[in-house]
């Protein structure tokens, strides 16, 4: 049984599919792909250093040294310290569900910090994070200390 497509009309469907460049056929959807890719790697670094600089700052300003912001489980200790909360309470953030109610309650609670609202927390802290991070580290916000609470028996 012969196929739908003829040996014939073959080469003029590869022609089609692929381009011939520098000696390699290239299929032009993996290329397209690639340099997709190539431009969201680019675009999640720059992001991510932006993210880094702004937890700097937002360590800085609470009396803690920056470079906490770049390790991975201590800048979240950091965070939690922030907020007046016992650090050790960001094992909670290991607990599905539990994790993201905790972390709203933390971004709440650093906004507190810095003598924001509520509402202010949500919007930028929670939702937009990632500008109201950059506000809170280069805005003129000032932190401070949440009282730690007392517990007493």
């Amino acid at each position: 049984m012969r196929s739908a497509i003829t040996s014939a009309r073959l080469p003029l469907l590869w022609r089609h599919l692929f381009t011939y460049t520098w000696g390699i056929f290239v299929n032009s959807d993996s290329a397209a792909a690639a340099g997709g890719g190539a431009f969201g790697t680019v675009l999640y670094l720059i992001i991510a250093v932006v993210a880094i600089v702004a937890l700097w700052k937002i360590f800085v300003k609470a009396g803690e040294p920056g470079w906490a912001g770049i390790i991975p489980l201590y800048n979240t200790w950091t965070l939690v310290k922030i907020a007046g909360l016992n650090p050790w309470l960001f094992l909670l953030l290991l607990v599905p569900v539990v994790n993201v109610v905790f972390a709203i309650y933390v971004m709440i609670k650093i906004g507190e910090a810095f003598d924001k609202s509520i509402g202010w927390s949500i919007i930028f802290l929670v939702i937009l994070s990632f500008i109201g991070m950059l506000m809170l580290g280069f805005g003129s916000a000032t932190y401070h200390k949440p009282a730690s609470p007392s517990v007493s028996v």
